[in-house]
């Protein structure tokens, strides 16, 4: 059984037996929560005969090869733990392959995110040798024997089914996928690095790379449409994982339709024939994949097993930023994680300022400051950090020549506008008000780079 999956034959006897018994006492603590979440897989015409034997996708569906769209939703049909999350009537003309979107297509990324998804070698994403799949698999196994909190979903909602999800990986589960999102194991953060590369930078510049994480994903696991807050990242499997990923951009349309759309089960299966956009990308262990501020995305795991994530910012991030808190979407996070939202939008303001962003940086402050004023009232941490920000750009001196976003002012006049229309609030109560014209031959602010070690408001990524 261990051995349906390559890389646990390598594992030793004792890690087995410990999994064991975690099945095991998760199962005796925890009967009613997992029959009652086991659901009913629909009826086909190949179920009967395939259910014991899933079938494989084609040899043609090669990411390489560019597939088209047809043949991966086809491949879904014929399994029923694929099918029940896809649109029964589904229009093929909504969804284009990642490796063949049009001019069209790509400018329509470009007009609500930095581009589109962007496929790199994995292996050039790393700054130093990848886990081995034994490494993942231990580390991950102690974490759940140390008794940590572990992010742990059946069908779409937090389970306390951990050592299922390990399990799966040997023995894979159709109808009732168990995956560990956001795992941090410190032995294998502590000495490796991943994140952008050079493949990468000719396309788009990351900044502030932080908070390496692992999913564990058995075949059959999927990840329903969702937002990663307002943050881009990048993304790889490891070893045998493969993944199908379903992207769309943050268009108003499909802003809108995911706000409607909150707190509801199966959005992929119910959004595909509405929202715009739509590109669909296989990727490998060979693969890594940069996701955009703002990109919402279903995963479909067809091979099971750990992927690697990390999230980073653009210069151009904190549009997508804006409009993400504009059209409410952080409100189906935690409280937590909706208060950490604004430090991160700051985060992506401060790297646009920093980096000739300035346009981006400008007409969102400007399109979310109603929401931004109501957030000064309630936290004092946020405020204290949002006008360190912008002291720290002001006394660079900054020669700014646009016409501001609220048509408040020519560009002759725009930074004493925006200072006096769109910041005061921001420091009417302060000692000082934003800084004037700064006589020091010395600047007070300092770029921002990538890989930046500063300390951050973490969000744990679902």
């Amino acid at each position: 059984m261990i051995n349906q999956h390559p890389g646990l034959s390598s594992l030793s006897t004792q890690y087995l037996d410990d999994l064991i018994q975690l099945v095991e006492a998760d199962l005796s603590h925890n009967p009613e929560h997992t029959r009652r979440l086991c659901r009913r897989v629909p009826e086909t015409e190949t179920n009967s005969s395939t259910q014991n034997v899933p079938s494989e996708p084609p040899e043609t569906l090669v990411h390489n090869d560019k597939p088209n769209v047809s043949s991966w939703l086809d491949y879904f049909r014929s399994e029923p733990a694929f099918l029940i999350h896809l649109a029964p009537d589904f229009d093929l003309s909504k969804l284009r392959l990642l490796a063949s979107a049009t001019d069209d297509l790509q400018a329509l990324w470009r007009s609500h995110t930095t581009r589109l998804p962007t496929i790199v070698p994995a292996a050039a994403c790393w700054r130093g040798l990848q886990p081995s799949f034994e490494q993942l698999w231990v580390e991950s196994v102690k974490i759940k024997t140390h008794g940590q909190d572990l992010r742990v979903y059946e069908q779409g909602e937090q389970s306390a089914n951990a050592a299922l999800a390990f399990w799966q990986l040997a023995r894979p589960n159709q109808d009732n996928p168990i995956c560990i999102i956001g795992m941090e194991p410190p032995a294998l953060i502590r000495h490796r690095t991943f994140g952008g590369c050079a493949q990468l930078y000719q396309q788009v510049t990351t900044y502030l790379e932080q908070r390496m994480v692992f999913n564990m994903t058995p075949k059959f696991s999927f990840v329903d449409l969702h937002i990663d807050y307002g943050k881009d990242g990048i993304s790889a499997t490891l070893h045998e994982c493969e993944k199908v990923w379903v992207m769309y951009p943050p268009t108003p349309h499909n802003l809108q339709w995911v706000a409607e759309h909150r707190g509801q089960q199966a959005k992929l299966a119910q959004g595909m024939a509405v929202l715009e956009g739509g590109v669909v990308a296989h990727t490998t262990s060979a693969e890594a994949v940069y996701l955009p501020a703002g990109c919402l995305h279903a995963v479909f795991t067809v091979a099971g097993g750990f992927l690697v994530s990390i999230d980073c910012t653009t210069q151009r991030s904190v549009w997508p930023f804006a409009q993400y808190l504009r059209h409410n979407v952080q409100a189906e996070l935690e409280a937590d994680e909706q208060r950490n939202c604004y430090f991160l939008f700051m985060d992506s303001l401060d790297v646009a300022l920093q980096n000739a962003g300035e346009r981006d940086a400008f007409r969102a402050w400007v399109a979310v400051e109603h929401l931004l004023q109501m957030k000064r009232k309630k936290d004092g941490g946020w405020l204290r950090a949002t006008r360190k920000v912008w002291d720290g750009y002001l006394k660079a001196d900054p020669i700014i020549d646009l016409e501001c976003p609220c048509h408040g002012a020519a560009s002759s006049f725009f930074l004493e506008h925006f200072k006096d229309r769109h910041l005061r609030w921001l420091f009417n109560d302060a000692a000082e008000s934003p800084t004037e014209r700064n006589s020091s031959t010395r600047s007070g602010t300092s770029n921002i780079r990538r890989k930046c070690a500063t300390e951050k408001r973490r969000i744990s990524r679902g």
